[in-house]
């Protein structure tokens, strides 16, 4: 588990620094291991599908990103993982924008928004507030968008 947790935060911290090449190396491996773990690898596991998705978003390969997310989900909800859903939910939202798809990347952002609300998770209240204020933006609604800079959208 030890080396699981080690390659998983080096891979973090590559995908900071944007060497993607190495950093899916480090966790692909992480991966392999957290799923060899079962049940006691399902954090490390959920957070190791998360970096990768979020990667699969940064290289525009969104089909790759969906399924890892999706995944991701799944465990976070299976842990109760509110923060970990959250984080899901954020992506999948950031995912939709990239494609063109401002209906869809609103719903995740708003739910998002809303969990953030409840945990009291101000940082991930401003990120949902934040993807919530670039839809309004590229759909020309520069009202709501000031509105969500405000703290205000809804």
């Amino acid at each position: 588990m030890l080396r699981a947790r080690a390659l998983t935060d080096l891979a973090n911290l590559l995908f900071m620094s944007s060497d993607y090449p190495a950093m899916q190396g480090y966790a692909e491996e992480a991966l392999a291991i957290w799923r060899g773990l079962g049940q006691d690898g399902r954090s490390g596991l959920a957070a190791t599908l998360l970096k990768l998705g979020d990667l699969a978003i940064e290289e525009a390969r969104y089909e790759r990103a969906l399924g890892l997310l999706q995944e991701a989900l799944e465990i976070y909800r299976e842990l109760n993982d509110v923060q970990g859903v959250g984080s899901v939910l954020m992506l999948f939202g950031w995912a939709a924008m990239r494609t063109g798809d401002y209906n869809q990347a609103e719903v995740h952002l708003n739910d998002y928004l809303h969990l953030g609300r409840q945990s009291g998770d101000n940082l991930g209240i401003a990120f949902a507030l934040s993807g919530l204020g670039e839809i309004a933006v590229r759909q020309g609604r520069y009202e709501r968008a000031s509105h969500c800079s405000k703290k205000a959208c809804g």
